[in-house]
């Protein structure tokens, strides 16, 4: 079976469960917030990340390409993203010379 190239690049992306996922950075976390220091040191693909929690995202180091329908917004250093809760995007992560690094604060809902 062929399929069409965005269909095949769904498929073969992976389902990203966050803030869940993130346990291995450093955090520091409250009954309202978490605050989680995430960085990577080789280029990921595209992966379907799912949110549980609101988040915003603060961009140190690198950029993130998040892609809506057929349209990609980049987002560079200094710049941040807010997620809302239960909300999914398609992003894609891009190493500077050294890594990418983010601050994503989430907050969590009684």
């Amino acid at each position: 079976m062929v399929l069409p190239g965005n269909l095949k690049s769904l498929m073969q992306m992976v389902n990203i469960q966050v803030p869940e996922i993130l346990t291995k950075h450093k955090q520091l976390q409250t009954a309202d917030f978490s605050f989680v220091y995430y960085n990577e040191y080789k280029p990921v693909g595209r992966n379907l990340i799912s949110f549980n929690h609101y988040a915003v995202s603060f961009i140190l180091s690198g950029q993130k390409e998040l892609y809506r329908d057929a349209s990609c917004t980049l987002i560079g250093e200094h710049d941040a993203v807010l997620i809302p809760n239960g909300n999914a995007i398609i992003a894609e992560r891009r190493l500077n010379a050294e890594k990418y690094s983010s601050l994503v604060i989430f907050l969590f809902q009684n």
